[in-house]
């Protein structure tokens, strides 16, 4: 039997699309807490102090790789330490090095990746994120001359380029049950979404129909679309998180279709808006939040403007916990300090520096600017 997960009783496309509307608003006015690039924007803005930006090719393979990394971490923090440490470990961000490997060479780049997250990341998926990227490496090499902008080329709209990044092969040997394996292996829904939605940011592609894919849903957009009422729960049953996830994708997608919304902003302003006001919990310094209403009822269909319910546990996403809502009056909203008077600057699964800390502010601004802190509470 399996575990009881959240289960979502149904989705409204009506609260998705206030509350994009109001995200896209707000991050055009560049006021806290769009006042600092998105992680993947940051190292575009920094590229040529890193040495990334040499060409083109240079960029896209480095953002290919940071969004297959880019899984449960603070993606700043990643950014960060990506690119001080590039320059010293270019090689892994080289294809043709894996296939040469695969091939009889004896430079070990594979052992170079797992040295690369395991030593110098200490990044908790280290063994998992090293498979990973040696495979979409072998594949860019063998069935792309090694290149993104020609993966990211081949398709004729975004869709197409998300169902290339997406797909998977028969790997059944004809006996038995049919086995499927993905072919850019780590590349799923949110993963792909994320990729192509940098790429587009940093001027690498510009496909059509990017509408139709929707945002990448994280953990800060699923929090944000439980809030806001995107999806509701009322019950419980035997399902696998995915399903979550899936149906966030499906309502969002559907939205940012119909009403051709630009996702690239769609993408930054979400994560930003729950890096920056929803994890650190301070919803009640947050324009979305209604403080009056009755947070056990439906949205208020009289009224016209976005409004959260206050910040949901994200069960369902991590592990499984209930559709608990957490009380913003309770627990104390996480400090917002400049970078020099932060404490520990620490986050989960992942090994940070001083040096970092220092790559932290020049690709976010200047010295002084604001964090808001992760906080100990992160339900």
């Amino acid at each position: 039997m399996g575990k009881l997960k959240l289960h979502p009783s149904h989705t409204d496309p009506g609260a998705a699309l206030r509350l994009a509307r109001f995200l896209l608003k707000w991050f055009k006015t560049g006021k806290f807490p769009y006042d600092v690039p998105e992680p993947g924007m940051a190292i575009v803005r920094h590229a040529e102090r890193f040495g990334i930006g040499g060409c083109p090719e240079d960029m896209a393979i480095f953002l290919f790789c940071h969004a297959l990394v880019d899984v449960g971490t603070d993606s700043w923090l990643l950014a960060a330490k990506m690119a001080r440490t590039y320059k010293e470990w270019e090689d892994i961000f080289l294809p043709f090095f894996f296939v040469a490997e695969r091939d009889g060479a004896e430079h070990k780049v594979s052992r170079r990746v797992v040295e690369y997250l395991k030593d110098e990341f200490d990044h908790y998926l280290w063994i998992s994120l090293a498979s990973s990227w040696r495979k979409c490496m072998t594949v860019l090499q063998d069935e792309w001359g090694g290149s993104v902008r020609e993966l990211l080329n081949g398709g004729k709209n975004a869709r197409t380029i998300y169902e290339l990044l997406t797909a998977t092969r028969d790997t059944s040997d004809g006996e038995g049950e049919k086995r499927k394996q993905k072919i850019f292996h780590g590349m799923g829904p949110k993963v792909a979404r994320l990729m192509i939605a940098r790429q587009v940011a940093a001027g690498i592609c510009d496909p059509s129909g990017l509408s139709e894919l929707g945002p990448p849903i994280d953990v800060h957009g699923l929090v944000l679309s439980f809030g806001a009422g995107v999806m509701v729960f009322d019950r419980y049953q035997i399902e696998s998180s995915s399903t979550v996830v899936s149906a966030l994708h499906a309502v969002w997608s559907e939205v940012c279709a119909e009403h051709e919304l630009d996702i690239v902003a769609l993408s930054q302003a979400m994560w930003l808006w729950g890096r920056q006001m929803c994890r650190p919990l301070r919803c009640n310094h947050c324009p979305l939040y209604n403080k009056d209403h009755d947070h056990q009822a439906p949205w208020p269909k009289h009224k016209r403007k976005p409004v959260c319910f206050g910040r949901i546990s994200s069960g369902g996403y991590y592990e499984q916990k209930g559709p608990k809502r957490i009380n913003p009056y309770v627990v104390e909203p996480q400090p917002i300090l400049p970078f020099r008077d932060l404490p520990e600057l620490q986050t989960p699964g992942i090994k940070v520096t001083n040096e970092d800390r220092q790559v932290l502010s020049i690709v976010l601004g200047k010295s002084g600017t604001t964090l808001a802190l992760p906080g100990a509470f992160e339900p």
